[in-house]
């Protein structure tokens, strides 16, 4: 393995660790989320309004497109949909 695939595996693990980081202290910021048909839009809007949770987002999206274009790995809609998976898990996980 060169240096140059090491440090990028290396950013990638950091790029993931910093998303899952961020999006946690996002949503524990939000406070009390109470789900429901009339509370899930205003509670979104509360979350996405969260700068740590832009800015974990943001790192995911750079993680994909950084494998797109350096490693040629497919962005299709199954991996969109599987980025989309994690950031439920992190947002459950964290209200829990």
């Amino acid at each position: 393995m060169t240096i140059s695939t090491t440090l990028f595996l290396l950013a990638g693990v950091l790029l993931n660790a910093g998303a899952q980081l961020l999006l946690k202290a996002g949503v524990s910021a939000v406070g009390p989320i109470h789900f429901g048909a009339s509370a899930a839009w205003p509670t979104l809007g509360r979350v996405f309004l969260q700068w740590p949770v832009l800015a974990g987002l943001a790192c995911y999206v750079v993680n994909a497109a950084a494998a797109y274009w350096l490693f040629g790995e497919a962005l299709g809609p199954a991996r969109c949909a599987g980025i989309a998976l994690i950031l439920l898990g992190v947002f459950l996980i964290a209200r829990t």
